[in-house]
């Protein structure tokens, strides 16, 4: 769908059923447009905002107008604590103060953010329902595996059940958390945010979110929250 907005506005017309995808003969017409920054990006920030009620964090540029699917975050972290207003300058994020003994949703058009939400809901004790993540497993990583497994080291289940999963949170396990990123981006950054609520994690090849966030490292360490370390073997 995404595709095709963007398409629409250089002059396509294209036409989308369950099907088949259509696209009319004809040239596109060179327009100028704004590009949108990364809203999957923008899930890391949710997180942390969730895991610290007095943060306010400013998103430059983010649109409550975005043709992006992810920006299905507004709806999710709603319930789990995070409130979104939208500003001439960008998104600010700040605590609403509530949060939601449990969620269900289903993330069809937003799998890019469900690391993120499943991390937030075993970081905050929130029981969850995932809902059309089954494509999860053909992604950089099997990222359903591999959130079983991390996730799985706080003390939480994610089990199987139909088509959905459930998350159970837990209480993290004696010893020292060292995650796995799978060689996954989204995984590493995901997981950083629990530092927030363990005090102390290791995240394994960090490297990988030179994939899609090259600075996010440094970001963290702006924060003036985080202290971060390069880990012995």
């Amino acid at each position: 769908e995404m595709t095709a907005t963007q398409m629409r506005n250089f002059g396509a017309t294209v036409s989308i059923t369950e099907k088949e995808i259509k696209v009319a003969e004809g040239s596109y017409c060179i327009e100028k447009i704004r590009v949108e920054p990364d809203w999957s990006s923008a899930a890391f920030w949710y997180e942390m905002v969730a895991f610290n009620p007095g943060a306010k964090v400013l998103l430059p540029r983010l649109s409550e107008n975005s043709v992006q699917g992810d920006r299905f975050l507004t709806t999710v972290f709603t319930e789990l604590g995070v409130q979104s207003d939208f500003t001439d300058d960008g998104l600010v994020l700040s605590h609403n103060g509530k949060v939601a003994k449990s969620i269900d949703f289903d993330f069809t058009r937003a799998p890019d953010i469900v690391p993120s939400v499943m991390v937030a809901c075993a970081g905050l004790g929130v029981e969850s329902r995932f809902r059309g993540i089954e494509h999860l497993r053909i992604k950089e990583s099997d990222r359903i595996l591999s959130m079983q497994q991390e996730l799985g080291k706080t003390g939480t289940e994610i089990v199987q059940e139909g088509e959905s999963y459930l998350l159970y949170p837990g209480k993290k396990v004696t010893g020292k958390l060292v995650f796995n990123s799978h060689d996954d981006h989204r995984m590493a950054m995901s997981l950083a945010p629990l530092a927030m609520k363990f005090g102390i994690v290791a995240i394994k090849n960090p490297d990988v979110v030179k994939k899609s966030y090259p600075g996010f490292w440094d970001a963290l360490r702006k924060t003036g929250v985080f202290t971060l370390e390069t880990a012995e073997d």
